[in-house]
């Protein structure tokens, strides 16, 4: 879905969310398949939903959702970001995996796009992982 951001703004937001070395967003590679339920479900890994880099990750799939054109619903983000430039970002698949198992979101298809919305319990997720990136008392960033 297109995105009015460029990759790098989104790549930027990442690395200011979530300082580590594995960013929450990824570059579509021709092998992907973001439009398709069953590609993000596929080779489950162990992971949970509790680290800074999920967390990061909730905020930042939450925020370029709002930047979609077409507009989407409150609280609703695309499988796939068609960025400002022509370059295609996607949602990291392990943390998408997670989401859906824990329940966090949900997918389902807006005309021929594939999108997730946060079901109740991933926007109470969502506001605690506001709440924690802007609590001065957690040492996190401040919340642009």
């Amino acid at each position: 879905m297109k995105i009015e951001m460029r990759a790098q703004d989104i790549r930027k937001r990442a690395q200011i969310l979530y300082e580590g070395i594995s960013p929450p967003v990824a570059d579509e590679a021709s092998t992907d398949d973001p439009s398709n339920i069953a590609w993000w479900k596929s080779h489950p890994q162990p992971e949970g939903s509790n680290s800074n880099r999920q967390i990061a990750a909730m905020i930042l799939y939450c925020e370029v959702g709002q930047r979609s054109k077409p507009s989407l619903p409150p609280a609703t983000f695309p499988a796939r970001f068609d960025c400002e430039g022509g370059k295609s970002l996607r949602p990291d698949k392990a943390i998408i995996k997670v989401f859906l198992e824990e329940k966090l979101i949900a997918d389902h298809m807006l005309g021929s796009q594939l999108v997730f919305s946060l079901t109740g319990a991933g926007e109470a997720y969502h506001e605690a992982a506001v709440s924690k990136l802007i609590s001065p008392t957690k040492g996190a960033h401040e919340h642009r």
